[in-house]
């Protein structure tokens, strides 16, 4: 078993107890795929007996409690995208297209929360969504992945902006230091 046969997801506060998220997953790849789960750092990791169940559950995500909950690779897949400015009312599937250009998304596109405090605010959502992609070959060379493009939806076009979320100096605009 390497690290390409674990996936990990945010735990969400309000469903802190594993079997919480065992339980949808054993329902996308089966009961016996499932090797180990445990929390760590805010986050649940699981080990699946296949890569290829890995793959599989990084593309539909959980349900969990009624959320949404995606799931990430431990094994590298690709690149972290955030997007921002995204409305809500703006679905995944037109930004596919613009995000194809950029390479091959390798996971679903799932809304940020805003990270309110006060617990009944908590399913606030912020204009913000992420996605794993898979850049071509050779492209962007280790480069943070950044800009904008335009996304037309029921007649008029709305700007989002993508970024690899790495820091980068306000100054010389190089990764690393700010």
């Amino acid at each position: 078993m390497t690290r390409k046969h674990g996936v990990r997801c945010l735990l969400v506060p309000a469903l802190p107890h594993v079997e919480t998220y065992v339980q949808p997953l054993a329902r996308v790849v089966g009961p016996t795929a499932i090797v180990a789960a445990s929390k760590m750092y805010g986050k649940v990791i699981f080990f699946l007996a296949l890569e290829a169940a890995t793959q599989e559950v990084v593309e539909k995500g959980l349900a969990v409690g009624g959320l949404f909950v995606p799931l990430e690779p431990l094994e590298d897949l690709g690149i972290h995208l955030v997007l921002t400015s995204v409305p809500p009312f703006l679905p995944n599937a037109a930004l596919l297209p613009a995000l194809s250009t950029l390479g091959k998304p390798v996971s679903v596109i799932s809304p940020l929360p805003l990270g309110c405090k006060d617990p009944t605010l908590h399913h606030v959502l912020s204009f913000r969504r992420q996605v794993q992609l898979l850049p071509p070959p050779a492209a962007h060379d280790g480069e943070a992945l950044e800009g904008s493009f335009l996304v037309p939806y029921q007649g008029a076009r709305y700007r989002v902006y993508y970024s690899t979320g790495e820091a980068r100096c306000y100054l010389c605009r190089s990764p690393g230091h700010v």
